[in-house]
């Protein structure tokens, strides 16, 4: 296993379950550029509002490259190469590496560009990714291995994310969207697990139950499918019916919050920086998103300890196509060959039969490749 991502960090095996972070060098530029931009600048941008370099090549117009934190959302990895998505809220970039001689090229970069998964196909050439539009709706789109797009593969008000090739078929997980009468999202239906063929344009549903949300399929390479199995989630983020009604209730306290970080924020754009205020960069998240559940990092930490928190409820099953469950509180997988690895967002194990074996530690771990 090559690869994982540990608190939106990219991390590279070095061998002996040691991962190191992989620092993108495009991403290092743009922020230098951002900061000497500042040094510069500075003095301008109380009156002009001059984002530089920065909002011009990653859309952070008016915000210091202090404030903002790039976060790697995917990666995928074969022999001599990797690629990954970085964004950094407003930017959104494919790039792929090589390992041999530590070569990095950025593929395309887009504003407003939102990303649920993707693949790249060896064989093929070409790249399978989930993407968003407007009205919060993700379809399937495939590009060359230059990163531009070719195709739509699917459509509609749905989520149609997480796609992995396998030969000339792309896996992904897609569920329904329900929606207020002005267009919100109030709701998902449960995700299946939908199979199209990339020459015939077949598409069908190789696993679905009203009860569970079928999660990140893959096939290995002798065929076998595997997902995350977890009960049902009808609302977006995991919110349920009563907390929804009591954000309602306490919009008057938000809008009062809202205005006292607004002033807080104000007055520190005023003051120098300051290295408490370089060390907000890449700080630990809070809240970390698993799939469409907000998992509150900090409170599980202080409630299970730093080094034995399980991300996601035992609820959360790795299963075969027969249903057979494999493993608990699996937050991500990966087969490499025939050969299974997943992680509970702690601890990254290898599965054999039903002898798993501990492989690493790192901290909230949310993908491996």
């Amino acid at each position: 296993m090559k690869a994982i991502i540990s608190d939106g960090r990219l991390m590279f095996s070095k061998g002996g379950g040691r991962y190191e972070e992989h620092v993108s060098e495009f991403v290092a530029q743009k922020v230098a550029e951002a900061e000497r931009h500042a040094e510069l600048n500075g003095w301008k941008q109380n009156s002009a509002g001059d984002g530089g370099m920065f909002g011009s090549a990653w859309g952070g117009a008016k915000r210091s490259s202090r404030d903002v934190e790039f976060r790697c959302l995917a990666v995928r990895c074969f022999d001599d190469m990797a690629y990954y998505i970085i964004t950094n809220g407003a930017m959104t970039g494919l790039f792929s590496y090589r390992f041999s001689d530590d070569y990095e090229r950025r593929l395309f970069h887009k504003q407003d560009y939102h990303v649920c998964g993707f693949d790249f196909s060896p064989e093929r050439q070409q790249f399978v990714i989930s993407s968003s539009d407007e009205d919060g709706a993700y379809n399937v789109h495939l590009h060359n291995e230059f990163g531009r797009h070719e195709k739509t593969l699917t459509g509609g008000d749905s989520r149609d994310v997480l796609p992995r090739f396998h030969g000339d078929e792309v896996i992904y997980q897609s569920g329904g969207i329900g929606r207020s009468e002005d267009g919100y999202i109030m709701a998902h239906a449960p995700m299946e697990v939908m199979s199209l063929h990339l020459e015939t344009g077949d598409s069908k549903v190789l696993a679905g139950d009203e009860n569970f949300d079928y999660l990140a399929p893959v096939k290995s390479t002798n065929g076998t499918l595997y997902y995350i199995r977890r009960p049902y989630q009808m609302y977006p983020e995991g919110v349920s019916l009563g907390r929804r009604i009591l954000h309602v209730l306490l919009l008057p306290y938000y809008f009062v919050m809202s205005l006292y970080h607004l002033a807080t924020m104000i007055a520190n754009i005023k003051k120098p920086p300051t290295q408490e205020m370089a060390t907000n960069v890449g700080k630990q998240s809070k809240n970390v998103d698993v799939m469409g559940t907000l998992v509150d990092c900090v409170k599980l930490k202080r409630d299970k300890g730093d080094q034995s928190y399980e991300l996601v409820p035992n609820s959360w099953e790795l299963v075969n196509e027969n249903g057979e469950k494999l493993s608990t509180n699996v937050v991500a997988f990966e087969t490499i060959g025939d050969q299974l690895y997943f992680t509970n967002g702690c601890k990254v194990f290898s599965l054999a039969g039903d002898e798993k074996s501990l492989l690493t530690r790192a901290d909230i771990v949310t993908q491996l490749a």
